[in-house]
């Protein structure tokens, strides 16, 4: 899902909520990431591993990589995770945040739409990829507009062929990588150096502008690894 701001939705809605709770932005190596840590592995709704794994994917060490919900015991009572990635398109970056595991108590569920009201603020496009049904209707509340996306699996036989005739080569060592990748192809790379993904480059011989990055993650459906 992607973000189409709604302003006067977000203060109209903001306003209803209960004076009680707060928004507090969690930012790397500070005492609220460790407790914020501490909350996601007491809490009963999701496992805590799936939540690491995501929160390992550190692409800008100076944005925060979350929002917490504090109610006014000053305990933490809901978490909404964030990924920021900036991107070059025709020569002009852009600020990308990905949302993902958000988490709320059951007493404070009503007031889970606090954890966007900061962050939808901002000047950068905003994602959600397959939110979990109860929060679709709240994110479209929020003009986030839903895109289907759709994909298939090839069977690379024909690309094996090539590779054996010697046009193409792969690359896999990260330095080598860093050397032929331009900058922005680069920048990409770094982001997912350290992110458990297969990465690599394909070379053209034949034209030596012809390099190819590749950033692949091993899926499984339908117990089909892919």
């Amino acid at each position: 899902m992607e973000k189409l701001i709604d302003k006067n939705l977000i203060d109209k809605i903001s306003k209803r909520a209960t004076k009680k709770l707060r928004i507090n932005e969690v930012n790397f190596n500070t005492d609220l990431e460790l407790k914020t840590i501490e909350y996601l592995k007491k809490q009963q709704y999701l496992e805590y591993k799936k939540a690491e794994i995501v929160l390992k994917n550190n692409f800008i060490p100076s944005y925060p990589l979350g929002y917490v919900l504090i109610n006014h015991h000053d305990k933490i009572v809901g978490f909404m995770g964030t990924i920021f990635s900036i991107r070059n398109i025709k020569n002009k970056e852009y600020t990308y945040c990905n949302i993902h595991t958000w988490v709320v108590d059951r007493d404070y569920r009503l007031n889970s739409f606090l954890l966007l009201t900061d962050l939808i603020k901002k000047n950068i496009t905003l994602t959600a990829f397959t939110p979990v049904k109860t929060l679709i209707g709240l994110l479209e509340k929020f003009g986030f507009k839903k895109i289907k996306m759709k994909y298939r699996i090839i069977f690379l036989f024909n690309f094996l062929k090539l590779l054996k005739k010697n046009q193409y080569e792969i690359e896999k060592k990260s330095l080598v990588i860093e050397k032929i990748l331009n900058e922005n192809d680069l920048n990409y790379y770094k982001n997912y150096l350290h992110i458990p993904c297969e990465k690599f480059v394909i070379m053209d011989k034949t034209i030596e502008q012809n390099i190819f990055l590749l950033l692949l993650e091993k899926l499984k459906k339908k117990s089909f690894k892919f």
